[in-house]
């Protein structure tokens, strides 16, 4: 994970569509979660250069359905509380992540 970079784009570059700039401490704990799912998954830039990250992003889906039929997620991330709520944290933070290496090759 490009750590200093991916800050940087956040407190230069992202923009969110509601709020525009995120606070820095929204910065540090959305690094934070990136950098727990690069724990559990493995190293988010091979995964990049691999696949563009689809197989990360698959492992990352948990759907209601799957919850209510007492499937557990994939990726293997331990979740305090909801899995399903928790897992929906990990996918939109790594989401953020693969757009800054979109935007930043």
């Amino acid at each position: 994970m490009r750590t200093d970079e991916f800050r940087t784009w956040l407190e230069h570059s992202y923009r969110t569509p509601r709020d525009g700039r995120l606070a820095t401490r929204s910065i540090t704990r959305l690094v934070s979660t990136v950098q727990r799912v690069e724990q559990g998954l493995g190293n988010l830039d091979e995964h990049w250069r691999r696949d563009r990250a689809h197989d990360a992003m698959a492992r990352l889906t948990f759907k209601r359905a799957d919850a209510e039929y007492g499937r557990s997620p994939r990726h293997g991330i331990p979740i305090e509380g909801d899995p399903l709520t928790g897992t929906a944290s990990l996918k939109r933070a790594a989401a953020i992540y693969f757009e800054f290496r979109r935007t930043r090759p």
